[in-house]
């Protein structure tokens, strides 16, 4: 009966679940030109802006302009994931601990900026 249920959940997701779970497209970051872009994502308290700078095809610097998440999870994700992202040089990268929601806002706005 297990596998029956299983099934129809995965069914009923399928189904009515198209949309919340969207594959992010990825950036050829090799490929922009350089200067600065702007960008913003959705954190757990609203709007989180950055900026994104290229140069010689690589991110070289990820700035965190603005948000209102909780202060203590939006430092802590501000001083980690930023620095992922140049080091490892894609968006994709470990949430800080913690602080997921303000995390995937601050990759959100990354993505978005180069996007653009």
């Amino acid at each position: 009966m297990e596998n029956g249920v299983k099934g129809e959940m995965e069914e009923v997701l399928l189904r009515f679940g198209e949309g919340l779970v969207v594959p992010k497209p990825s950036i050829d970051i090799t490929q922009l030109a350089d200067g600065t872009y702007e960008g913003s994502g959705e954190g757990l308290k609203g709007a989180i802006t950055v900026e994104v700078t290229v140069a010689g095809g690589k991110i070289t610097a990820v700035e965190v302009v603005s948000g209102n998440d909780t202060e203590e999870y939006f430092d802590q994700a501000k001083a980690e994931v930023p620095q992922r992202i140049v080091a490892e040089q894609k968006v994709d990268v470990d949430a800080a601990s913690g602080a997921t929601f303000s995390s995937n806002g601050i990759k959100d706005a990354v993505l978005d900026a180069l996007q653009q």
